[in-house]
């Protein structure tokens, strides 16, 4: 079984880019996929604005990294790009750790406009990483997920469409990488 690691890139647990989350946690789960989830905002924050690569819970969070054939990063859309939590973490990896790993980007903006930033800003870094594989990923509207309370989402049917394909993808593409 091809074990996946769930990036995810926001600043809290307490938006709707953790709906995302949710709703790709559940299909891993549905889908019998090996998977777990590295949430760069409970990470240590002084490691992270200091560039500490010698901190225990970096470490621990490399390891999550390494071990993983597949990987998923959500992360929100911020002025065009992608958060600097997620930036201050990717900043701390092993250069090539991304090699032989498939990766699916996913990105959760309020205007289309930042639909490219996938392809012009993240990925570019995925494969400086090393990933010869990256899936095409999609982007969420904000307006598609709803909090419905504490911790319960509403996705709409676009975003549920976008990321159900999307994952599919992996499924398929994610299993066929050449190397």
């Amino acid at each position: 079984m091809r074990k996946v690691l769930i990036i995810y890139g926001g600043n809290s647990k307490n938006s709707r880019l953790y709906g995302v989350h949710q709703r790709i946690d559940k299909y891993l789960v549905e889908n019998n996929y090996d998977h777990s989830s590295l949430f760069v905002c409970d990470l240590p924050p002084e490691a992270l604005i200091k560039g500490d690569f010698q901190d225990p819970e970096i470490l621990k969070a490399h390891k999550q990294v390494e071990d993983a054939e597949m990987i998923i990063i959500l992360t929100p859309v911020f002025k065009s790009t992608f958060s600097g939590i997620l930036k201050a973490y990717l900043d701390l990896l092993p250069e090539k750790v991304f090699d032989r790993k498939t990766i699916l980007p996913f990105a959760m903006g309020g205007t289309n406009s930042h639909i490219l930033m996938i392809d012009y800003a993240l990925k570019p870094l995925i494969s400086y990483l090393g990933s010869k594989n990256i899936l095409k990923g999609g982007f969420i509207h904000n307006s598609q997920v709803e909090k419905i309370n504490i911790d319960e989402y509403l996705i709409g049917d676009q975003a549920e469409e976008r990321i159900t394909c999307e994952l599919d993808r992996l499924e398929v593409y994610g299993f066929k990488a050449l190397y």
